[in-house]
């Protein structure tokens, strides 16, 4: 229950207190008013009488001319002027005065230490120096008075503006400070009288008021214990009254739900009606109803959508007017049979549409019974299954199908293949597979674009298909590899015969979106039973066969031999050992000495890569070096090649052997990757060696089989890299190519120099080289160098630079620095 005396004693001493708190302060504030403004009127009438009488002593000090002179606190004219302040002052309440031309100068003060003080910045001086009366009231702790010192007043400073009689402008300011001390003490007193005059006053109002709420409060309680009272009354008829509705209600509600009941079950009736006469119309699927001999009775729009036949076109007749027949009496029969025994048919049928096209369609057939659980209708539910028979056979081409060239993929050529071994188990026939991959394929793709590249796979299929007969399988089983499954062949030589079409239509010029392209391939036959009797195994066997034929020249045919199952398993080991050569650590450089012959001296050295395989031993080069162009590792290798010879011309630089040149070999695939000018500057860059101490040699034939060599060595020799013809001689020396290039040495291949002071042809052959270069402009090294009847030949003929066993071998890094380091 509230409490309303407790509160009202809590909320009115609050009140009290506020209201005491406030009307003091106010009390204060007006008494400390009200005490300025009579200090300020008494101060100003004080300070009248004050220059009415000493005016003509002090007015000198106003003048303006006396500013610049300096004022003198000890002069006898002040300390008189002083004593007469002091004695007018003597018995007031004033304690200070002081006196400021218009300039904010101190020019007299009671307390003489201050004279000579500015106060031009003071607010109290501005305001008096604009006529108006301005007041601060302070306390201080010490205050210097007339005569004596101080302690803890209340004091107000005046500043007030001193106009003589006969002017109207204020010609000075006067400071008077009075002690007001004492009123401010009684200004306490009488505030806190007031203060308990108001809490004397409001405390009684709190009694009376008191007496008023305790009243109230009892009234209130008397009152709430009669609507207690009457409310108990209340509640007691409420339950009485609930109790006799509630029986009447449940006897109500009873009746409702029998009601309820009974509409619920009739609309649910007529809403299954309604429901089933709606999905009867707008289902997806056609559906007819006939009665148990057949006779159609209704059929919905989908029916009629499918099929043309609207109700009134098949009402009373039989199914059969859909017929297509595609199926025969063993066909209905079956459905009839199922219909009795389990009352359900479902199955896909093909029907005829009214306008004659056949289609196929999903069909569903039902037994309706009756009460009695006889047969009372038939219903079929059906969809045309047009689209989906169509999305069926096109998943299942795109499944066994190349999707850029239209042949048979891997899955179905493997299927069909594998059809045909047991067909020729059964027979004893023979078949061949046939494994054809483009030559240079990626070439074609990485310079002209994967677009061309597939026309050009395109073109290919189609005219490889042109000669194949209908009984044989060509699929496209990769990027570029095509597979021919040749179905009872008589003999070996039909499979070769077909190997050899094969080779002479691609290597015929094609004109393929514009631009004509000359490939050739490498192909590989294995056959039935002789190279296997599955399908991995003879494709394995026709893979390995092509894959001989592609390392011994490409464009050319191979019948498969179980020795090259071996090659190839060396093969697969060797490239996957290349791979990790480098990251392992097996590859190392050794250098073979180009020294002048007339001088004696190193005048560069050809640098060689090696490999010392853990599981292969050493690798010879010529081994190795073709096996990393056709796998893609050759610009790897290349770049590692040229690093780390540039890295030991440097480190030997450090160590006193100071090498003129180094040159590196650079094969085509070399030049037909597109960054071999970024390689070559950035492999500069990382290792500071000199543009002009590396030297670039390329052979003939990869200059001439690369339609980019020539603007690949432009680039090369805008760097300032040395370039050389590489086994000058051999290939396809030309005059008209040779003065195109910007290279400038040409090396004698090894194959001319040999005996050659034996055998005239070779001397007329090298004669003709070394008299070509000086035509050209260009200097000429001799390799393969091995008597020093060579060597003085070459020398007479003016190829003074030359490398070969006679000056050294390849040498390992430690070796050639101890062979020519020390010279």
């Amino acid at each position: 229950m509230f409490n309303l005396t407790r509160y009202y004693s809590i909320a009115s001493l609050i009140c009290i207190i506020i209201a005491a708190a406030i009307l003091g302060a106010f009390n204060r504030h007006q008494s400390i008013e009200s005490l300025m403004r009579m200090a300020e009127d008494r101060n100003a009438a004080v300070t009248r009488v004050f220059g009415n009488a000493l005016w003509p002593h002090f007015s000198p000090l106003l003048k303006p001319d006396s500013a610049s002179r300096p004022i003198d606190p000890n002069n006898p004219e002040i300390a008189r002027l002083r004593q007469r302040i002091v004695a007018l002052m003597k018995d007031t309440s004033a304690v200070k005065v002081k006196i400021y031309n218009m300039d904010g100068l101190t020019v007299f003060s009671t307390e003489a230490k201050q004279i000579g003080e500015n106060k031009h910045t003071n607010e109290g001086f501005l305001s008096a120096a604009q006529g108006r009366l301005a007041s601060e009231l302070t306390h201080r702790n010490q205050f210097s008075a007339f005569d004596r010192v101080l302690e803890s007043r209340d004091l107000l400073s005046t500043y007030i503006p001193f106009i003589p009689e006969n002017s109207n402008q204020v010609e000075g300011v006067f400071e008077l400070y009075t002690d007001i001390t004492p009123f401010l003490a009684k200004v306490k007193r009488t505030q806190w009288l007031v203060t308990l005059a108001v809490v004397g006053v409001l405390s009684l109002l709190y009694s009376l008021l008191y007496l008023v709420v305790h009243r109230a409060k009892l009234i209130i309680s008397e009152q709430e214990a009669k609507l207690k009272s009457s409310m108990a009354r209340i509640e007691e008829d409420n339950l009485l009254l609930d109790q006799r509705v509630n029986e009447r209600t449940i006897e109500l509600q009873e009746l409702n739900r029998a009601l309820q009941g009974e509409i619920a079950e009739r609309e649910r009736a007529e809403e299954g009606l309604r429901l089933s006469a709606k999905v009867f119309e707008n289902t997806v699927e056609g559906v007819i109803i006939t009665d148990t001999e057949g006779n159609i009775l209704a059929v919905n729009r989908a029916f009629t959508h499918v099929t043309g036949y609207a109700l009134e076109d098949v009402l009373q007749k039989k199914p059969r007017i859909l017929k297509s027949g595609r199926h025969d009496a063993l066909f209905y029969n079956d459905m009839w049979s199922s219909l009795k025994e389990s009352g359900q048919w479902v199955g896909e049928i093909w029907n005829k549409r009214k306008n004659g096209e056949i289609y196929p369609e999903r069909l569903t057939i039902g037994v309706v019974r009756d009460s009695a659980g006889g047969v009372g209708h038939y219903v079929g539910v059906f969809s045309d299954i047009t689209d989906i028979k169509r999305s069926r056979e096109r998943l299942d081409f795109l499944a066994h199908h190349d999707l850029l060239t239209n042949l048979p993929n891997r899955l179905l050529f493997n299927h069909r293949l594998k059809h045909s071994i047991e067909l020729a188990e059964r027979n004893n026939l023979q078949l061949a597979v046939i494994f054809i991959d483009l030559d240079h394929f990626k070439n074609v793709n990485d310079t002209l674009g994967h677009d061309l590249g597939d026309e050009l796979l395109k073109r290919v299929a189609t005219d490889l298909g042109t000669h194949v007969r209908k009984s044989d399988t060509l699929a496209r089983i990769g990027g570029d590899e095509f597979v021919l499954l040749l179905d009872d062949i008589e003999a070996p030589r039909y499979a070769g015969y077909i190997a050899e079409k094969f080779l002479e239509l691609l290597t015929r010029s094609m004109m393929v979106s514009g631009y004509e392209i000359i490939i050739s391939a490498s192909i590989g036959v294995s056959f039935y039973p002789t190279d296997g009797g599955d399908v991995t195994t003879l494709v394995k066997n026709a893979d390995t066969a092509m894959y001989h034929a592609k390392t011994h020249g490409r464009n050319s045919y191979h019948f498969y031999a179980p020795e090259m199952s071996e090659y190839a398993r060396e093969r697969v080991q060797l490239e996957a050992l290349l791979r990790r050569s480098i990251e392992r650590g097996e590859l190392a450089l050794q250098y073979q000495a180009q020294v002048d012959t007339v001088t004696g001296r190193l005048v560069g050295a050809e640098a060689l890569v090696c490999w010392n395989s853990p599981e292969l031993g050493a690798v010879s080069p010529d081994r190795f070096i073709p096996i990393a162009e056709d796998i893609g590792f050759i610009s790897i290798l290349g770049e590692w090649v040229l690093r780390s010879a540039c890295q030991q011309i440097k480190e030997w630089d450090e160590a006193g052997l100071c090498l003129p040149c180094v040159s590196v070999n650079l094969s085509v695939k070399q030049l037909e990757h597109g960054d071999i000018v970024d390689i070559v500057t950035r492999v500069l860059n990382e290792t500071g060696l000199s543009n002009l101490r590396l030297e670039i040699e390329v052979t003939e034939s990869a200059i001439v089989k690369s339609d980019r060599a020539l603007d690949f060595l432009n680039g090369l020799h805008a760097l300032g890299v040395k370039l050389a013809v590489d086994d000058f001689g051999t290939g396809y020396s030309s005059l008209s190519y040779l003065r195109n290039l910007p290279v400038q040495k040409l090396k004698i291949d090894r194959s001319f120099i040999t005996d050659v002071t034996a055998e005239p042809s070779r001397e007329a052959i090298v004669r003709a080289i070394i008299a070509l270069a000086t035509a050209l402009g260009l200097n000429t090294i001799a390799e393969g160098v091995e008597t020093d009847a060579e060597a003085q030949f070459l020398q007479q003929e003016g190829c003074r630079h030359v490398q070969g066993y006679l000056y050294g071998r390849p040498l390992s890094t430690d070796q050639f620095f101890s062979r020519w380091g020390t010279l």
